[in-house]
């Protein structure tokens, strides 16, 4: 990797305000897709970037977690059956129907984690940020070592441009997993945020490096070179990320 250093400023970078609506909104949730609209086709990159774009969330187990004493028996296949029906739900963006099976385990398994994880999820992309951090805060309560819930806590502060708050949550994710790609590049957009560019490169190539097939992670990293001005680079990641997976859409 290139020594050069990437200094984007808001005062000298006519793009930096359109480049931050995108890290803002370039996000991603468990199982589902985060739908924005990018700036105009940028002439000098074979990419047209009138699209919507959703980042896939890796490093995520969808598992319904072992029954609790608060699960009767008689309940468990009911509750094995509506968690697998959240799954479905987000998976095919159906947020509505998710937040309405993941309701359902809850009833059935109160101290069940990875329900409130799953619905904030849904919440989070129905731009019901309130009710989204709420439902992390009580996971996290249910289980505090979990670090997904930690990343995508720290996501919806990120896109709230709580940047500091979205690092915070990104560390502790770190701490907790240091290999978790997603928080890398959850922190990583809140570092372009803050405007400490460099940390946010940093943290891009190290989420591609933990995983190699993280289509996302290429198609972030393509948009901070292409704002940074290096034209080259960010094309050779857009169309990585496309190779990968990445859809891009009219």
């Amino acid at each position: 990797m290139s020594n050069q250093k990437y200094e984007m400023r808001k005062s000298d970078n006519k793009d930096y305000k359109k480049y931050l609506e995108i890290i803002a909104l370039v996000l991603t949730i468990l199982g589902g897709i985060y739908s924005f609209v990018a700036p105009d086709k940028d002439k000098t990159i074979d990419v047209n970037f009138s699209l919507k774009a959703g980042i896939t969330e890796p490093n995520q187990n969808n598992n319904p977690p072992p029954v609790t004493n608060k699960t009767t028996n008689n309940n468990y296949d009911l509750y094995v059956k509506k968690f697998s029906e959240g799954q479905t739900a987000l998976a095919s963006r159906n947020y509505h129907k998710a937040i309405e099976a993941f309701t359902e385990t809850i009833k059935l398994n109160p101290a069940d984690s990875s329900s409130y994880n799953n619905r904030a999820n849904a919440y989070r992309n129905l731009k019901n940020f309130d009710a989204a951090i709420a439902d992390y805060n009580k996971s996290i309560e249910l289980n505090p070592n979990d670090s997904n819930t930690y990343a995508n806590r720290g996501l919806v502060f990120n896109q709230l441009f709580n940047y500091d708050s979205s690092i915070a949550d990104a560390n502790k994710a770190l701490q907790i997993t240091p290999n978790h790609a997603f928080a890398y590049l959850v922190r990583g957009l809140s570092y372009a945020g803050i405007g400490n560019n460099q940390a946010a490169l940093n943290d891009y190539n190290k989420s591609i490096e933990l995983n190699p097939n993280y289509a996302d992670a290429y198609y972030c990293r393509g948009v901070f070179y292409r704002t940074a001005g290096d034209m080259q680079k960010a094309q050779a990641d857009i169309a990585k990320a496309q190779q990968l997976g990445f859809v891009l859409t009219q």
